[in-house]
């Protein structure tokens, strides 16, 4: 069997990446449904990793730090204007806020991040110390932070596992220490 692909380089988004695994789904798959197909050509993988000795729970360790990776790239700071700072995120402004997925490490009620959330939630912390990434723009990262944790229209715990997530992707690991403001 032939595939013909068009494959993403290094720059693609990530949609389009998707669509690639859309176009081999369609190609490969028995149509009974993404999930049906997909479970398919992930049995197919397992079949093929063993014959070739490789782990595949490894390999999928190692996809999902790509894949956190790569979704990181896209999900920056939104420039929280100050009337939304005032009067708390909207649904709509939610949407811009909070990624689509987040990653099931970050909802662990005992994840490095999550307590520290936890804490400048409920408690207050100097956020002085906190160094970003490269390329992430602090006083946005802070400001975006702020509206999602002021906002009423979300899950508490959702809002907390959000920002558990974002403060992994802005901030350098080191330099997220829990000082009391």
């Amino acid at each position: 069997m032939r595939i013909e692909l068009d494959l993403p380089d290094q720059e693609t988004c990530n949609a389009d990446r998707a669509k690639v695994i859309q176009s081999l789904l369609e190609a490969y798959g028995d149509g009974n449904g993404p999930e049906s197909d997909l479970t398919d050509l992930l049995t197919n993988c397992l079949h093929f990793c063993q014959m070739n000795n490789l782990n595949l729970d490894d390999i999928i360790a190692n996809a999902k730090e790509h894949h956190v990776a790569e979704y990181g790239r896209e999900f920056m700071p939104v420039l929280v204007s100050d009337q939304t700072m005032e009067d708390g995120a909207s649904k709509e402004t939610l949407r811009a806020l909070v990624p689509a997925c987040l990653p099931a490490e970050h909802s662990a009620k005992h994840s490095r991040f999550r307590q520290l959330i936890r804490q400048v939630f409920y408690q207050g912390c100097d956020t002085g110390a906190w160094r970003t990434k490269d390329g992430i723009d602090r006083d946005e990262a802070m400001r975006h932070f702020k509206a999602l944790l002021r906002s009423r229209q979300i899950d508490h715990y959702q809002k907390l596992n959000a920002c558990a997530f974002l403060m992994d992707l802005w901030f350098e690991p080191d330099s997220l220490i829990y000082t009391t403001a």
